[in-house]
């Protein structure tokens, strides 16, 4: 399975693409080259309306305001966009989707404002979603030929202190990158900062 460019992760040919169910949560390991539009799919099956987050880290800035000593750890903004429909989900994905999916940095995702759905992006091409309901979600991994294991292999399975990951900003054509997508979202679409939580 192929990770996207900004990650690196020492033993990845033992991640498979593949999804498995642990409780309320399916696992998904998916390839770069079907991850954006495998996770579209899947964030279409939210019940609306829908809102969006987006975890991205603190700037230099606050994270001086933050952090006592080297040995603190790094923060991350946890932002909201409210309100939005599959319409909104769409429009997402066309225009951001590429950065969002590929970046190393952040994580986003989608979750439903009336009930505990939410899908969600992880580190290392695994998506998560969370759902009592998982028929549809499940249609759409087997439309997608994305086989189901009993117990799957993630990248941070193999991660360890003597192998570290590298996870890197993306730049796409346009030279974007997810802080340019963060700074538009919070200047023309109403996106907020909810919290700030350790990275």
């Amino acid at each position: 399975m192929k990770l996207s460019a900004s990650y690196k992760v020492k033993g990845s040919e033992l991640i498979k693409e593949s999804y498995s169910i642990e409780g309320e949560t399916i696992f998904i390991n998916l390839d770069a080259e079907h991850y954006k539009d495998v996770m579209h799919k899947l964030c279409l099956q939210l019940p609306e309306p829908v809102f969006f987050i987006l975890e991205i880290p603190c700037d230099e800035l606050k994270e001086n305001e933050l952090r006592k000593s080297n040995f603190d750890p790094f923060h991350k903004e946890v932002c909201y966009i409210d309100g939005l429909s599959h319409e909104a989900i769409d429009t997402f994905f066309e225009a951001f989707g590429e950065v969002l999916v590929n970046d190393g940095l952040s994580l986003f995702g989608f979750s439903s404002h009336n009930s505990k759905v939410e899908v969600m992006k992880d580190k290392y091409n695994c998506l998560r979603v969370y759902s009592e309901n998982k028929e549809s979600f499940i249609k759409v991994l087997e439309e997608s030929n994305v086989p189901f294991v009993d117990h799957i292999v993630l990248a941070s399975d193999i991660v360890t202190r003597e192998n570290l990951p590298v996870c890197n900003r993306y730049e796409d054509a346009n030279h974007r990158t997810v802080f340019d997508i963060a700074e538009f979202l919070k200047e023309k679409c109403e996106m907020y900062i909810d919290h700030i939580e350790e990275n």
